[in-house]
């Protein structure tokens, strides 16, 4: 039995008229009766009792009225839960990105994904690389796109993205010409740097110092705009990642000798059970190839 059926006999129950409810329910008269017909013959009663002053409904018919108020009522929570679980069930996949690794991407890496998983809704926040890593300890992320060095102890990893580590040379400086610049080269030199909350500081500082020196910074910041702006001006040497720093006027990036590889990596927490998005999204991830020539 059809429940619009029911919804039907409902609506000649409140109008005791089946010419008034026809035209409400935007059916003739003759297909509405023709209706009631087949409700009393599938229950083998009569559920209205036709006079000249319109129809009055028995008492079986006011225990069909009842019941299929109620089920009626059933349905329609049913149908209405079940759009919110449709709603909801668009699931919501939060990724941490650490400064500067979006530009690193396919410029259609992140579309592409949503053509291939519509249901799986991507939400981004930026961090410096060190507060990406504790984002995704803490569970603010589920997926972190961050800088190596990354601790296995803590997270599972997967490269995504290499390139190598440079400077920014100006045309006017003695490195501009070089292949490479040693290390032990750079002593002496004033340098533009981002700050502390980036692993990139850390790491230059070691190198220089394994190298018999200690840098000296001419410029501190979280932006590396400025970086690139003022190497441009030939404020300092810049150190930056070479595919971002390719055309940036008056200056050339210059690998370092030997090559300081650059590598962004996808992390999870350890132990951290995946998400359905998440798992999409690491199947995803593994089929885009983002290195770059001469990455190592």
């Amino acid at each position: 039995m059809e429940t619009k059926y029911l919804r039907y006999f409902l609506q000649v129950c409140e109008d005791k008229s089946l010419s008034s409810a026809s035209r409400k329910l935007f059916l003739s008269q003759q297909a509405l009766s023709s209706i009631i017909r087949k409700l009393e013959d599938r229950f083998g009663v009569t559920l209205f009792e036709r006079a000249p002053n319109g129809m009055h409904i028995t008492e079986f018919g006011e225990c069909l009225y009842e019941q299929a108020k109620r089920i009626i009522n059933l349905v329609d929570e049913t149908y209405g839960k079940i759009e919110t679980l449709k709603t909801d069930r668009r699931d919501a996949l939060d990724l941490g990105m650490s400064f500067g690794v979006m530009s690193a991407l396919p410029q259609n890496y992140f579309a592409n994904f949503q053509k291939k998983y519509p249901d799986v809704e991507l939400h981004f926040t930026e961090y410096p690389d060190t507060l990406c890593e504790k984002a995704v300890l803490d569970d603010k992320e589920q997926i972190g796109f961050d800088i190596a060095p990354i601790d296995g102890s803590l997270f599972d990893t997967r490269s995504i993205v290499r390139d190598r580590f440079c400077i920014l040379a100006h045309k006017n400086g003695r490195f501009y010409d070089m292949p490479s610049v040693p290390f032990n080269a750079l002593a002496g030199e004033k340098f533009l740097l981002l700050d502390r909350k980036f692993k990139l500081r850390a790491l230059f500082e070691a190198k220089c110092r394994e190298s018999g020196f200690e840098p000296q910074c001419a410029l501190e910041t979280m932006e590396l705009v400025l970086i690139h702006n003022f190497s441009s001006l030939d404020r300092g040497v810049g150190v930056g990642v070479e595919f971002i720093a390719r055309d940036i006027p008056n200056v050339r990036p210059i690998p370092f000798e030997p090559d300081w590889p650059w590598e962004v990596c996808l992390i999870t927490r350890k132990g951290r059970p995946h998400s359905e998005a998440a798992q999409c999204f690491m199947r995803y991830a593994e089929t885009v190839d983002c290195y770059y020539p001469g990455a190592l």
